[in-house]
């Protein structure tokens, strides 16, 4: 396998990563004509409650504490003694297949649980926040049914979520990489008919609505023999221990993903309370330029997740490094083309002065961002390789970026704007996150490599 994985084309991709890769695509595409659309049919101050929607519902994470990661991870190990059957069906080791059943039962649990919580908390603290942004007078028109709308749809979407993670951890990568393409599609086309409709915020709504009834409708008709046969199944209920064998590896996730919220989405929530959705509409498309370019570079790496796990269980370690090294040599050489065209584009936009420049933060602050970018998906890459080995040791480092970024941006960003924000983002970044992440990473690569050696 070593000899086949070093003969092949640097930019050779399997199916699952081109599926991937054009859903994620697709995600770009429409979140640039999003952006366009936003930019031409809404003024500046609900553009700010745009993204302010965006990064509040963010706080889902808190509900998904991690799970959603693990639910690939775990669900690919043990499909290393299962196979599909042409029924839809798995089959194989009974203990694989009773842990996989367990890990399904408990994932629908969780996020039901988490999804009526959800709906509980996030609708009267959206209420709460709006009603009290200092920067705001009066609210837009029917702002919180809107937002109620949302947050119920965002809910819905946690199960279906959760379920097609477990399915691309099976191995069936370009099978939910064709759904979430779908999905896209379909949310993105409800989104832009509204917003060129008028219906102005209810947009995001519709948008994760469609993509609801979409992610329905792929597990009904496809997946349904999968789901049920793992639920009715006369397997042994205690196959899978979670305080022993999940919670260890979730927990830390969830911290490094909760801390994650306080470094990418703290920042636009608290512009829009100190200085007014205009500033935090210009931050959070800037950003969501960048993360949209960022996501799909990722893909390279995130879409072989299954194919890692499978090696970590079958202990080719050699083989996974190969493997891994390839992706991520793919993902930074994107990364860098993606960037340099964005900065190229953004960099005409201001220098002749287009409407759109104004929507945007100024060209200075997105050089810096575009710089941040880099280091940021340095530590994401690194985070892929280490959880494939249900490693998470950069939960302290996540926590120390997550204190720091709410603390220095509390302090900064009510006196310097949009300025404070980049600055604070970027310092930790690139002089917290990126280096210390990277002697993180090196350090237990060096333990992995060395155990594989003595096996």
């Amino acid at each position: 396998m070593r000899t086949t994985l070093k003969g092949q084309l640097l930019f050779r991709l399997e199916a699952a990563q081109v599926w991937s890769l054009l859903a994620r695509a697709t995600q770009l595409v429409s979140g640039f004509v999003t952006l366009g659309l936003v930019a031409h049919f809404f003024d500046l101050s609900t553009q700010g409650y745009f993204f302010t929607f965006n990064s509040l519902i963010a706080l889902q994470v808190f509900a998904e504490m991690g799970l959603s990661m693990v639910l690939i991870q775990f669900s690919a190990h043990e499909m290393a003694k299962l196979n599909w059957t042409e029924a839809g069906k798995v089959e194989g080791d009974k203990t694989a297949k009773a842990r996989l059943r367990a890990l399904l039962i408990f994932a629908l649990g969780w996020f039901g649980v988490s999804g009526i919580l959800l709906v509980v908390i996030l609708i009267p603290a959206g209420e709460w926040f709006f009603n009290r942004a200092v920067t705001v007078n009066i609210l837009p028109a029917n702002l919180l049914l809107h937002w109620n709308l949302l947050v119920f749809f965002v809910s819905g979407n946690l199960i279906v979520t959760a379920i097609c993670n477990i399915i691309e951890g099976t191995g069936r990568v370009t099978e939910v990489a064709g759904v979430r393409f779908a999905q896209f599609i379909g949310g993105g086309f409800a989104a832009w008919i509204a917003i060129a409709q008028g219906v102005g915020l209810l947009a995001l709504a519709l948008q994760y609505g469609v993509m609801l009834v979409i992610g329905i409708t792929y597990l009904l008709t496809y997946r349904r023999r999968f789901i049920w046969d793992l639920i009715r199944a006369k397997l042994p209920s205690h196959a899978l221990a979670w305080r022993r064998e999940i919670l260890p590896f979730q927990w830390r996730i969830a911290v490094s993903w909760l801390s994650g919220y306080f470094v990418f989405q703290y920042t636009t929530p608290l512009l829009f309370s100190t200085h007014g959705p205009e500033a935090a509409g210009r931050m959070g498309m800037t950003m969501q330029v960048f993360s949209a370019i960022s996501s799909i570079c990722i893909i390279f790496v995130t879409a072989r997740i299954p194919i890692f796990g499978r090696m970590v269980a079958n202990r080719i370690q050699s083989e996974l490094d190969i493997l891994f090294r390839r992706s991520v040599v793919q993902s930074f050489a994107a990364l860098v083309a993606a960037l340099m065209l964005a900065m190229i584009l953004l960099t005409i936009v201001h220098w002749h002065e287009f409407s759109i420049s104004t929507r945007l933060l100024p060209l200075g602050q997105s050089w810096i961002l575009a710089l941040a970018c880099i280091g940021s998906h340095s530590i994401y890459v690194q985070s892929v390789y280490l959880r494939t080995h249900k490693q998470e040791p950069f939960m302290k480092l996540s926590v120390i970026n997550g204190v720091l970024m709410a603390g220095l941006s509390t302090w900064f960003i009510p006196q310097a704007g949009t300025a404070g924000a980049v600055a604070v983002y970027t310092f930790v970044t690139l002089c917290i996150s990126a280096p210390i992440g990277t002697w993180i990473y090196l350090k237990f690569r060096s333990k992995i490599v060395a155990v594989d050696s003595k096996i």
